[in-house]
C-alpha cells in the first residue's frame, strides 16, 4: 500500500517505472559519494541510471543495444561467461573452454562508436549448489584461463595453439595443487538396459588424452587397461572410466560410472475396468522436489488425455502435479522414456524409477529404461513447478528409434486386476 501510494504521488506509471525510480535514487546516491554504480540488466529499464555501468546476462543483445546507445556495459551473457552452468552442461569434451575461447566481444554488427562503451567480459559464479572450494574451481577451471585470454588479448586470437597450450596449463593447475575440470571419457551411458548382449563404444574427449577403465569396482589408475573403443557385454557390469592426459597420469578426469544390467521384461499388468486419459492431482504451494509434490492437500483433481499439465494450471507460481494410470507399449525389450520439465519431474513405470529429472531448474530432458513385455502397465507421473515457466512433457522410444510422444490411445486410468501393484496416491 505504501509503494501504491508513493507511485501514484509521484506519477509513477506503474511498478517498473516505481523501480526505476528506486534505483535512480540509490546509483545518485552512490555517485555523490564518488563511487560508480553497477546495475544488472534488469535495473537499466527503460534506460541506465546517469554515470552507471550495465552488467548485461541474457544474451549478446542487450549487451549491444546498451552500447550503440551510449550506455557502459559489461557482458556477462550467460551462454558463455556462467560458470555455475557446469561443463558437462555445455557439451562434450572442452565445449565449455571452447565457448569462452571463440565467443566474440565485439561483432561487426557493433557500431564503431560503441565499441568504447564495452567495458569489458566478466565471469560469474552462482554458488547456490557449489558445496566444496574444489567445486570452485573445477568451474572456473580452465574456463578462467579462456577468459582471461579473451579478455585481455588483441584479435585475433592464437587458436591454433590453443589446444596443446591448454593441455600446458592443465598440468601446470594441477602441479599447484588445483582441481581444473577435464574432460569426461564419452559414450558411456550412466545406465544401459539389455536382454542379451550390448556394446558400449568408449571414446576419448580430447586429442591427447587416454581413458583406461576397470570392471572390479575399483577407480581407474594411470595402470589400469586402456578402454577398447568397443566393449562387449553379455552379463551385468559395473564399468568405471577415467579420462587421463598421455604422459602427464596426475592430470585426471573424475570417474564415470556405467552400470549395465542385463535385465528380464517385466510382465504386463492385467487392467480391470479402465477408462482413457491419466487421473491428476493438483497441490498448491511450495514443495522442495517432484518427490514430495503431493505433501500439500490437493485442491482440484481429474483427469488428462496424456502426460502434461491441465491448461487451466500452467499459470501457477507454484504447485505439485501427480498423474497416475497405465501405459501400453506395442514391443517386448527396452523401452526409453523421457520427461522434459520446468522445474522438477520423476517418472515411475511398475513402482520403478525410470527417469530421474528432478529439482529446481530450467526446462531440460532427462532419459531412462526399462524392460518391459508388451502390453499394459503401471505409470506414475510426479512433477512441481517453483517460479517460472511451468513446461511437462513425456516422450517414448522402443529399441534404437528416437523418442517422441505416445499416442493418447496409450494411457488410461482405472484399477489393476494384480495383486502386490500400488494403488493411486501409494507413493505420497
Amino acid at each position: 500500500a505504501a509503494c501504491e501510494r508513493f507511485r501514484q504521488a509521484h506519477g509513477l506509471s506503474d511498478d517498473k517505472a516505481l523501480q526505476a525510480h528506486f534505483v535512480s535514487q540509490v546509483a545518485a546516491a552512490v555517485v555523490a559519494r564518488g563511487r560508480r554504480p553497477i546495475v544488472w540488466q534488469e535495473a537499466a529499464a527503460p534506460t541506465p541510471p546517469t554515470g552507471a555501468l550495465t552488467m548485461a546476462w541474457q544474451n549478446a543483445n542487450p549487451v549491444f543495444a546498451l552500447a550503440n546507445a551510449g550506455h557502459d556495459v559489461i557482458n556477462v551473457d550467460q551462454g558463455a561467461f556462467y560458470f555455475d552452468f557446469t561443463n558437462a552442461l555445455a557439451g562434450e569434451g572442452y565445449a565449455g573452454w571452447r565457448k569462452v575461447y571463440e565467443y566474440n566481444p565485439v561483432p561487426r554488427t557493433l557500431q564503431a562508436k560503441a565499441q568504447s562503451h564495452l567495458r569489458g567480459v566478466q565471469g560469474a559464479l552462482w554458488t547456490e549448489f557449489v558445496q566444496t572450494f574444489a567445486h570452485v574451481q573445477t568451474a572456473v577451471l580452465p574456463r578462467m584461463a579462456a577468459l582471461a585470454e579473451l579478455a585481455w588479448s588483441k584479435p585475433p586470437l592464437q587458436k591454433a595453439t590453443a589446444a596443446p597450450r591448454l593441455r600446458a596449463h592443465l598440468a601446470w593447475l594441477v602441479g599447484q595443487g588445483y582441481a581444473p575440470f577435464v574432460p569426461l571419457p564419452l559414450g558411456l551411458p550412466a545406465r544401459k538396459l539389455f536382454l542379451q548382449q550390448t556394446r558400449v563404444q568408449v571414446r576419448s574427449p580430447e586429442l591427447g588424452f587416454e581413458v583406461r577403465f576397470t570392471t572390479d569396482g575399483s577407480d581407474p589408475l594411470p595402470v589400469s587397461p586402456l578402454a577398447p573403443s568397443m566393449l562387449a557385454v553379455n552379463q551385468s557390469t559395473t564399468l568405471k572410466a577415467r579420462t587421463f592426459l598421455r604422459g602427464q597420469p596426475s592430470v585426471q578426469s573424475e570417474v564415470v560410472t556405467s552400470t549395465l544390467v542385463r535385465a528380464i521384461p517385466a510382465a504386463p499388468v492385467i487392467p480391470g475396468s479402465t477408462a482413457p486419459g491419466l487421473e491428476w492431482t493438483y497441490h498448491p504451494g511450495r514443495t522442495a522436489d517432484a518427490r514430495h509434490a503431493t505433501m500439500n492437500p490437493a485442491t482440484q483433481t481429474g483427469v488428462i488425455e496424456s502426460p502434461g499439465i491441465p491448461a487451466h494450471l500452467q499459470t501457477g507460481d507454484t504447485f505439485g502435479l501427480a498423474e497416475s494410470g497405465f501405459v501400453t507399449v506395442a514391443g517386448t525389450g527396452v523401452h526409453t522414456f523421457c520427461t522434459t520439465s520446468n522445474d522438477g519431474s520423476v517418472l515411475f513405470i511398475n513402482d520403478q524409477l525410470v527417469v530421474e529429472n528432478d529439482l529446481i531448474h530450467a526446462e531440460r530432458t532427462r532419459c531412462g529404461e526399462v524392460a518391459l513385455a508388451a502390453g499394459t502397465h503401471a505409470l506414475r507421473l510426479l512433477y512441481f513447478e517453483d517460479f517460472g515457466a511451468a513446461s511437462l512433457r513425456v516422450s517414448h522410444a522402443f529399441g534404437a528409434a528416437k523418442p517422441k510422444p505416445l499416442a493418447a490411445a496409450a494411457f488410461s486410468h482405472g484399477k489393476s486386476g494384480n495383486s502386490g501393484l500400488l494403488p493411486f496416491g501409494a507413493h505420497d
